[in-house]
C-alpha cells in the first residue's frame, strides 16, 4: 500500500542489491577523505562485510557504524 509507505518496487533481492550499491558508493567516497589509519581500516572492514550481507539488519549495522566513523565530516 503506497499510502502508508509500505509499497515495494521490485523484489527484496533487488532492493538489497540497490541498497548495497548505494552503501558501497558511500564507503568508496569516504575512503577518499583524509582519514586516520584506524578510520580507514574500519571503513575497509565495512566494505568487506557489505558484499556478503543478505539482510536489512546487516546493512543497517554497516550504515550505523559508517555514520559513527564519518560523523566528524558532517557539515553543520
Amino acid at each position: 500500500n503506497h499510502e502508508n509507505g509500505t509499497a515495494r518496487t521490485g523484489s527484496l533481492e533487488k532492493q538489497l542489491t540497490k541498497a548495497k550499491t548505494y552503501i558501497g558508493k558511500a564507503l568508496d567516497k569516504f575512503l577518499k577523505f583524509k582519514l586516520t589509519e584506524a578510520e580507514k581500516a574500519e571503513l575497509l572492514q565495512l566494505q568487506r562485510e557489505l558484499e556478503p550481507a543478505y539482510s536489512s539488519e546487516q546493512l543497517m549495522r554497516i550504515v550505523v557504524k559508517g555514520l559513527e566513523l564519518t560523523q566528524r565530516f558532517k557539515e553543520y
